[in-house]
């Protein structure tokens, strides 16, 4: 039987609790065109899955050495807190690169939201100008 962890270090489950399949943008013409130019959001989440990757191989690469070293270990405790070792270093990268990637998603949902929110006020207040002047 497979644990979370293990279920999710297989790739079965995704690392980060966002479930959408493709985000939607809204129609870059007009105004949303000059403001879609610097979509940040998108540099927002590469930079995110690129820490994500860097964090996750980095953790590979001293689970693998604890293993290694529970490999040559002699007595059967030096063996297994090696092995204890190596699982709890891959569970607290995961949660960590987890949490990573959320506060990134999050960082960039707000961003976008921000820009929409900007690009649909500066239509109004053109709107308001041009009715009192």
């Amino acid at each position: 039987m497979l644990t979370v962890f293990q279920a999710e270090y297989e790739g079965s489950i995704p690392f980060t609790r966002s479930k959408r399949p493709g985000k939607t943008y809204p129609a870059k013409s007009g105004l949303n065109a000059k403001m879609a130019e610097a979509d940040l959001d998108a540099v927002i989440h590469s930079i995110a899955r690129k820490q994500h990757k860097t964090v996750m191989d980095a953790a590979r690469k001293r689970h693998g050495r604890w293993m290694g070293m529970a490999a040559k270990a002699k007595d059967k405790a030096a063996k297994a807190r090696y092995k204890h070792l190596a699982k709890t270093t891959l569970l607290l990268a995961a949660a960590a690169a987890r949490r990573m990637r959320i506060a990134a998603e999050n960082a960039a949902d707000s961003y976008a939201r921000a820009i929409k929110r900007a690009a649909e006020e500066q239509p109004a207040k053109m709107a308001a100008k041009k009715k009192t002047g």
